[in-house]
Parts: structure tokens; C-alpha cells; sequence
């Protein structure tokens, strides 16, 4: 095989296995690009820094029930979902299930007040997490 036709036939191919490998690699940086979206599960989970007795503790102190909710004898469990993010703020907090009367809000405003958790890590690094926080309201 001379060099023309060497040339000829391995050249169009080589072309290919490059636009092929170029492919690949965009296709792998955009999934390293998607990573920025929260987690739902990770190998570490966030926490409230002193573990879940001292965040207990935290809701309790500073919880006020609603008066609409204490004259109504009110009682139930509000559920929030919110997004521990990568430096462990607490953000897009959103009522997933309410019980009305003002505890929805006062829920909220507790949670939105709360100091930074220990953030949440996959493959040894810090990310996004979602979390689901049940808040029980009892007279």
C-alpha cells in the first residue's frame, strides 16, 4: 500500500474516531455540569451541627405557636423541603405539608433562622443536598 492510498483510506477514519472522541468528552462535561442540581441521597448526609438533638432543641426554643392555631386547637406535623447547599445554608424553603392557622409560617420562619449545617458530601466533596423536615405543632 503506497502512501496515497494509505492516506486515502485511514485518514477519513482517523477524522471519525476524533469528531467521535470530541463528542465524548462534551457529553461528559455536561454531566459534570448537571452535578450542580441537589442531591436527594449522598453518601453524607447534611446535618444540624450538633446532630439532630440539638437542632430538636434549637426548634423548640424557638418555636412560637400561633395563637389562630392555640384558639383553634390546632395540632399536627408541618413538613418543609428545603436545599442544604454546598456551604451548609439552608435554602428554597417550601411547606410540602401544612396544617394552616399560622403554623405553616411560623415553621418557616424558625427553619429560615436556623444557623449553617454541616453540608452534605458525595465522593469527598462538599454538594447540594435536598432535605425533607418534619415540625410538630402539640398543644
Amino acid at each position: 500500500m503506497n502512501p496515497i492510498q494509505f492516506f486515502k483510506f485511514y485518514l477519513p477514519l482517523i477524522f471519525v474516531c476524533l469528531l467521535v472522541q470530541i463528542g465524548k468528552s462534551q457529553v461528559v462535561e455536561s454531566i459534570v455540569d448537571s452535578t450542580a442540581n441537589p442531591y436527594d441521597f449522598v453518601e453524607q448526609m447534611p446535618e444540624f451541627v450538633g446532630g439532630a438533638g440539638s437542632m430538636m432543641r434549637f426548634i423548640q426554643a424557638q418555636i412560637k405557636y400561633p395563637e389562630e392555631a392555640r384558639k383553634a386547637n390546632i395540632e399536627g406535623t408541618v413538613i418543609l423541603y428545603f436545599n442544604v447547599s454546598e456551604s451548609g445554608k439552608l435554602t428554597d424553603i417550601k411547606v410540602v405539608r401544612g396544617i394552616g392557622h399560622g403554623c405553616d409560617e411560623e415553621a418557616v420562619r424558625v427553619v429560615s433562622i436556623m444557623p449553617d449545617w454541616t453540608p452534605g458530601k458525595h465522593n469527598n466533596k462538599n454538594v447540594p443536598v435536598n432535605f425533607t423536615l418534619p415540625i410538630k405543632f402539640k398543644l
